[in-house]
C-alpha cells in the first residue's frame, strides 16, 4: 500500500462510521491493521445480488420467485438512499 491508498481507506472508515448501521446495507464490523495490509471487516454476505439475479437468466418464468426479486430491488433502492 503506498500513502494514497492508506488515505483512500481511511476516508472510506470513517464515511462507513458515518453511516452506521442500515439494514440494507453491507455494515463495516471493524477495521484491521495486521503488518502492513489494513483491511476492512465486513459482515459475511450469503451472496451477492448479483450472483443471485444471474441464476434466474436461463430459468423459466414460473421458477422466479418475482417477490423475493423485487424484494431486493427494494432493499437496494433503500439502501442507495442514505
Amino acid at each position: 500500500f503506498g500513502p494514497d491508498e492508506v488515505d483512500r481507506l481511511f476516508k472510506e472508515i470513517d464515511a462507513m462510521k458515518k453511516i452506521g448501521y442500515h439494514e440494507n446495507v453491507m455494515c463495516m464490523l471493524g477495521w484491521a491493521l495486521p503488518g502492513d495490509a489494513p483491511c476492512l471487516v465486513y459482515d459475511i454476505a450469503e451472496m451477492s445480488v448479483l450472483s443471485f439475479v444471474s441464476d434466474f437468466r436461463e430459468k423459466p418464468d414460473d421458477q422466479v420467485p418475482y417477490k423475493k426479486f423485487l424484494s431486493i430491488l427494494w432493499q437496494v433502492t433503500r439502501g442507495k438512499r442514505i
